[in-house]
């Protein structure tokens, strides 16, 4: 018999593809389902409710509602490096009515106002269903409860349709007699979050509450809910146009590959002029999705679970054995054996390569876990015994070890993906695949070079010379000037049961002055732990990330004719700083020959067509008032005299090193 399982999402990720992590994803034509409501200790079966009056959060370090404790095993589509994400519960009222209870959010957006989410819903047993649109109208920080539609936060419009062999979508509230043309409880339950932790508004969110009833009338001007069968199958579809300025926006969806959804003509020519996708497509249908299934998944593994030698490092060491762990989590409600999963381990140069990429470097491969049980909701231990064959590439160019000097980093990317082991599961992992980034690193100054790799993208509609890259780089807790007696985080502001947890963790927050390595390290052990999220690390430590996507080649043509170019994204990385000492702010630069700025923080990147480009971020934590340490260009991204020497340099060693391998060929490295 399978053991029962807790209520956890099912999630896998394609390793050496461009695919999200998919929590609940299926087979193509297979059937997934969206988590009943759960709840956590204290509120078992209650939903992150922010529709009731006087409604807040529960107890998470970033205080939100999207970070709320009772979104507990729902179920979630994370988009690479978790620059999108959704999520979705079904709860039921005592009074026995059910609602889709979802969040969708975007981590990293360079612009303000005018992004657009598409939510769709079809009833495979009727043939029918319907499409809502939301324009987010705001880009200021709103409060912990959300903008609302009443406060002019958001509009939209929806749509229906009720052939299935014609996908033509019509308005609904054509004739107007709702103003504006959207359900009474879409513009009542529905919230929309922008987040400026650190300045820059370049966080949102938009929270949906939807009624379900098998009675609605999905043509109706105002429906009593979404039209779903009772125990049948639907289909559902989403679609965030993420409006990022400068002429691109990125799609995030699910499925994913769907054709941008258009209103209007121009961009759409068809009568009536509303393109959107075909929840019945025999290439690109939306996801069917079982009502009343059950979601559960057995191991999980994040980020944060995987390190190298201690919790929160991802740097090699050159003299010395290295250990790289995984410790996924045991969701089920029965011991497991601990040598019952396997995990294969790659690495590759900090900075940003997608999983097609020959960047990645399998270093151990079907590594079984630590023997031994594992109990209920605690981890596996799966450790990589590796040794540095040649240091000679980790050391800076220009050393006289060889021409290989300087092309590998000691910061590595780790990537690592689990199986089931001989005699061990079946099991589902939740996902079954991940890897980590982002580095805990001390500072007064921080110089690091990082590589942007164009390898293995898919290639470009018509081919060109050069791939664009662009990055947004986001700071957390990085003021460029603060009081140095101030406290990093207000601990006497921090609700009481965040209080009680950091004390529980053995987190104790400085009163004053910045983060400190003592801080930092008890932080990184709860975070390899499973203890804390990513979202709650970044907000205690100052944090810097530099989010990546790619030019697709394709475009989108928005209402009134403006073409936009289609980005997708791709790993991103970064850093968790900590400096003890007198604090006065930060500073910080992103530099190389062949980046362009195109407004705060944006930037692109050009790179050779499947080659690699070397990109330098430095940050300074000052000690003084007016900063001496930082250079004349920290906060001006600009190709400096010194980062054009060293790229230079590292051209020049990638040359010599190419020149070598022609005329001393080596077989490629062993396959997992």
């Amino acid at each position: 018999m399978r053991p029962r399982r807790r209520a956890v999402s099912w999630c896998r990720v394609s390793v050496f593809g461009l695919a999200a992590v998919l929590c609940a994803s299926a087979p193509v034509g297979a059937q997934t389902c969206f988590q009943r409501v759960g709840g956590v200790p204290g509120a078992y079966g209650q939903p992150p409710d922010w529709w009731s009056v006087g409604a807040t959060p529960l107890g998470s370090m970033t205080g939100r509602f999207v970070d709320d404790p009772r979104w507990q095993g729902a179920t979630s589509v994370s988009h690479i490096s978790d620059t999108g994400r959704f999520r979705a519960l079904v709860e039921t009222t005592s009074g026995g009515q059910r609602a889709f209870v979802l969040s969708f959010r975007v981590k990293a957006d360079p612009a303000g106002a005018a992004d657009r989410l598409y939510v769709g819903f079809w009833d495979e047993s009727s043939n029918q269903g319907n499409v809502f649109r939301l324009e987010k109208l705001i880009a200021t920080a709103t409060a912990v409860g959300g903008g609302t539609y009443a406060g002019g936060a958001f509009n939209g419009r929806f749509f229906h349709r009720t052939d299935p062999a014609n996908n033509t979508w019509l308005l609904n509230n054509a004739g107007g007699l709702v103003v504006p043309p959207l359900p009474t409880w879409l513009k009542n339950d529905t919230r929309i979050d922008v987040f400026c932790p650190s300045g820059p508004c370049d966080e949102w969110a938009v929270r949906m509450r939807i009624p379900i009833d098998a009675a609605a009338v999905v043509s109706s001007d105002d429906p009593t809910g979404v039209k779903i069968t009772t125990g049948g199958v639907f289909r559902f579809w989403y679609q965030i146009q993420e409006q990022s300025g400068v002429g691109t926006a990125v799609l995030y969806g699910w499925p994913e590959g769907i054709a941008p959804a258009q209103e209007g003509n121009p961009p759409c020519a068809s009568i009536p002029p509303y393109c959107l996708p075909d929840p019945l497509s025999a290439t690109a249908a939306w996801n069917r999705v079982q009502d009343g299934g059950t979601c559960t998944g057995d191991i999980s593994l994040v980020a944060s679970q995987v390190y190298a030698n201690t919790p929160g490092s991802i740097t090699v060491n050159l003299t010395s054995p290295n250990n790289f762990f995984a410790r996924p989590l045991n969701n089920m409600t029965t011991l497991q054996p601990g040598n019952a999963i396997k995990a294969t381990f790659r690495l590759a140069n900090w900075g940003s390569a997608i999983f097609m990429s020959p960047e990645w470097t399998p270093i151990c491969s079907d590594v079984a876990g630590a023997a031994g049980s594992v109990g209920p909701g605690t981890q596996f231990q799966v450790v990589c015994n590796w040794s540095v064959p040649d240091p000679c590439p980790y050391r800076p160019a220009g050393d006289p070890c060889g021409p290989t000097a300087g092309t590998k980093h000691v910061d590595q990317c780790i990537l690592v993906d689990l199986a089931s082991a001989g005699g061990g599961g079946p099991y589902h992992f939740a996902p079954q695949s991940t890897w980590r980034n982002m580095l805990f690193n001390g500072a007064s100054t921080v110089t690091k070079r990082a590589v942007l790799d164009a390898r293995g993208l898919p290639p470009l509609p018509s081919p060109a010379p050069n791939r664009d890259l662009y990055v947004y780089i986001q700071t957390r807790n990085m003021p460029a000037q603060r009081a140095p007696d101030a406290p990093p985080v207000d601990f006497d502001k921090l609700p009481p049961a965040v209080r009680e947890r950091l004390a529980k963790l053995k987190i104790e927050l400085p009163r004053a002055g910045g983060v400190g390595k003592a801080t930092a390290d008890a932080v990184a052990q709860a975070m390899g732990a499973g203890q804390l999220s990513s979202d709650e690390v970044e907000a205690l430590m100052p944090t810097y990330a530099a989010y990546v996507w790619y030019d697709t080649g394709r475009t989108m043509t928005n209402e009134g004719g403006a073409v936009v170019k289609l980005l997708a994204p791709q790993p991103a990385f970064g850093l968790h700083l900590w400096h003890d000492g007198a604090l006065h702010g930060w500073r910080k630069s992103f530099a190389g020959s062949t980046i362009t700025e195109l407004s705060p923080n944006y930037y692109r990147v050009s790179v050779p067509t499947n080659g690699v480009s070397a990109v330098i971020a430095s940050i300074v934590a000052c000690e003084a008032a007016d900063c001496p340490e930082a250079s004349p260009g920290a906060d001006h991204k600009g190709p400096l005299w010194w980062v054009i020497v060293t790229l230079l340099v590292v051209a020049v060693v990638a040359l010599i090193k190419k020149l070598s391998q022609r005329n001393n060929p080596t077989p490629p490295p062993a396959g997992p």
